[in-house]
């Protein structure tokens, strides 16, 4: 079942994770990253987090994350390629999958979702 994301939702997972970005989850090792200003970024997103959304509603969802779970930022190249809408952030990737309640793991820049690599 596709969800309509709202502003206010995309609102609500930046406040509830302070540190997704457009980026992705966290500030990248190795070089400087503005977290405030990719903070803001993401939010002005919402197209791209409603794609990433439908694009994760397409797929079939693990309900516990596995050794075959996908990382956002292999999901957002495929959400990329899936449909007619282009460019994606990570960090957009990453807001759907908050806000849609997909397991995932939150613990890189490129978080654990629940989407298998695996085709069944």
């Amino acid at each position: 079942m596709a969800t309509t994301i709202t502003q206010a939702d995309l609102d609500a997972v930046l406040d509830a994770h302070p540190l997704l970005n457009a980026n992705g989850y966290g500030r990248p090792i190795g070089y400087s990253y503005d977290t405030a200003a990719g903070r803001e970024q993401l939010r002005g997103l919402l197209g791209e987090v409603q794609h990433c959304a439908d694009y994760l509603h397409s797929r079939p969802w693990q309900t516990r994350l596995s050794s075959h779970s996908l990382h956002s930022y292999n999901l957002k190249h495929s959400a990329e390629n899936w449909g007619d809408f282009g460019y994606v952030s990570n960090g957009a990737m990453i807001a759907a999958a908050l806000i849609v309640r997909i397991p995932i793991r939150l613990d890189d820049l490129n978080p654990t979702i629940g989407i298998t690599s695996k085709h069944r």
